[in-house]
């Protein structure tokens, strides 16, 4: 029986293109094999309930006028199954993935799922057992630079595309991914953007491209410009914020053509034709397309739908996104308004001060907490222009609500006398909290909140602000109000990026914690490859994990309940 397949990866980085990929590829070395392509969030958007083997079953009929023979042995079928993401019920995600594992008793039938990256498929422990994982990784500068090479015959414009790449902080601005790197490369194949005129981040960069699709292709075309350019976005936007108010990714024709006719009446636009009005949209632009043998239509990514969606809002609207700031589906819409005005802290500052938890008033959702969390530095990147101390302020925002989470609701409220029938009562633990913590040592929970804060607060753009902040809370240990366990997160942190011992060491001589560090920093510098500040400093780290080994290493393999107390400073 073979295992399904995750492939994961940020927006762009080409899922449904890899998924395709597959699907050719099977289908050209091994005929005999059924292939179906399946994209899930257009599944849901049609019913409320899912049928794996119907859907396929519907498709094949659509392109062949067939039907499938699921009970057929020497029949072999390859199910393709594309944006889980797009799913925006976890609901309707569950039932996605217990569907898929209904049919993992059929040995014929080998399936594969993508999905953005994001909290559900790395948390939860259904994919974990069901499926086996891969992530897309980012491209490298020289697998850009091929992708620019394909797309600019020119040799000329290609040298000059690739030094662009080189010199410009374009990479580090950008993700690196095959999206991006297409529309930079057709952005500069079409003079859009010079080496001296990029833009800034990548909400400009879906500025230039919508400008370039909307308006260059009729003038190119030597068609009369039958509608305004900002007439046609404006319109646009409209339907794209319609579409992801309904969290929808979808558009059937009646509905497209209703809502042509609302905007037409509410803004007199009486020079458009909705039937007209969507005829040229799809041969002009190909920015909204028609979806193969229906009457409905998509914008041709969902980066497209969420850029215009934050395009179109102003300050006014601001509390929708903040609001919604712990939904993924509302993540890039967040990242884009960020990107609008990048040195306007208006959004994150709403989204900082926001009172998502009020400790021992009202239950936590956890979920809801660690979205936050790691969503709030995602926003912050895009808005790159801010001042140092606006940045700073969000980040330690971020560092202490880090703590909040890792202290109050992973540790704080598992008593050492608890046994398991106790821990299921108590209010504030979903399901999910007594999944991941109930059995975990010490150590666990030591390398997931290591690693949970590197997820957070792992860009390079960060690091100036957390050793300012890193250096705030070593001039007053005593006032310090975060926890050891987030101090040796920010300390570690600082040691990889900066190759530096000296944020360890501080971390052990200024706040003198438990005895435990002393081992876990000495095997931290022999990983990292950092060199103690002396051979004194060396010698007295050894010495107390020596003295202390049996009962360090009883600790590690202890369940944390038993050391909730120490490890928090929580008394």
């Amino acid at each position: 029986m073979a295992k399904p397949i995750l492939i994961h990866g940020i927006p762009t980085s080409g899922k449904t293109t890899l998924l395709k990929k597959i699907g050719k590829e099977c289908i050209e070395q091994s005929p005999d094999t059924i292939v179906i392509f399946l994209s899930l969030g257009k599944i849901w958007d049609k019913t409320d309930k899912i049928n794996i083997k119907k859907q396929a079953n519907n498709q094949f009929h659509k392109g062949s006028g067939g039907e499938i023979n699921w009970n057929s042995k020497n029949q072999k079928y390859l199910i393709l199954l594309d944006g889980l993401d797009e799913v925006v019920s976890n609901t309707k995600r569950n039932d996605t993935i217990i569907e898929v594992k209904n049919i993992l008793n059929d040995p014929n039938i080998q399936i594969i799922l993508s999905s953005r990256t994001n909290d559900y498929i790395r948390e939860d422990k259904k994919i974990d057992n069901t499926f086996e994982k891969f992530e897309l990784m980012p491209l490298t500068i020289d697998d850009m630079e091929q992708m620019g090479r394909h797309i600019l015959t020119n040799q000329t414009k290609a040298a000059s595309f690739i030094k662009m790449l080189k010199k410009s902080k374009l990479a580090q601005v950008f993700p690196k991914t095959p999206l991006t790197t297409i529309l930079l490369a057709i952005l500069f194949k079409e003079e859009t953007i010079t080496p001296k005129d990029l833009p800034r981040n990548l909400t400009e960069l879906y500025a230039k491209f919508m400008d370039l699709f909307l308006n260059k292709w009729d003038k190119n075309k030597g068609i009369s410009e039958q509608f305004k350019i900002k007439q046609k976005e404006f319109i646009l936007h409209k339907i794209a914020f319609q579409m992801h108010q309904d969290k929808k990714t979808i558009i059937t024709k009646s509905e497209l053509i209703n809502k042509l006719s609302q905007l037409i009446n509410e803004y007199d636009y009486r020079n458009i034709d909705p039937q007209t009005f969507i005829k040229n949209i799809l041969e002009r632009s190909n920015i909204l397309i028609q979806i193969s043998g229906e009457e409905s239509y998509s914008f041709f990514h969902l980066t497209i739908q969420e850029y215009l969606v934050a395009s179109q809002l102003t300050s006014d609207q601001e509390n929708l996104l903040c609001n919604t700031f712990e939904e993924e589906w509302w993540l890039n819409p967040n990242i884009f308004y960020a990107g609008k005005q990048p040195n306007y802290a208006g959004l994150l500052n709403k989204i900082k001060d926001k009172p998502i938890y009020t400790f021992l008033v009202q239950p936590i959702d956890l979920d809801d907490l660690i979205a936050h969390v790691i969503h709030l530095p995602k926003v912050l990147l895009a808005a790159h222009q801010l001042p140092k101390i606006t940045q700073q302020k969000i980040i330690k925002n971020v560092v202490i609500k880090f703590d909040y989470l890792i202290k109050n609701i992973i540790l704080f409220f598992i008593p050492d006398n608890i046994i398991e029938k106790d821990f299921k009562t108590i209010p504030l633990f979903s399901k999910k909290i007594e999944r991941r913590i109930y059995n975990k040592t010490i150590l666990d929970i030591i390398l997931f909140a290591r690693e949970f804060f590197k997820d957070c607060l792992g860009s390079q753009y960060f690091i100036e602000r957390l050793e300012e902040i890193w250096n705030e809370f070593i001039q007053t240990p005593e006032k310090t109000p975060i926890s050891e366990i987030t101090l040796y997160c920010l300390a570690y942190r600082l040691a990889v990026s900066k190759k530096d011992a000296t944020y360890l060491e501080e971390f052990i001589n200024k706040w003198n914690p438990n005895v435990r560090w002393y081992r876990i920093i000495d095997v931290d510098m022999n990983i990292i490859g950092l060199k103690y500040s002396s051979k004194k400093t060396r010698l007295n780290f050894k010495s107390k994990y020596s003295k202390n080994e049996k009962y360090i290493q009883s600790q590690f393999q202890q369940k944390i309940a038993r050391h909730y107390n120490s490890i928090t400073g929580l008394q």
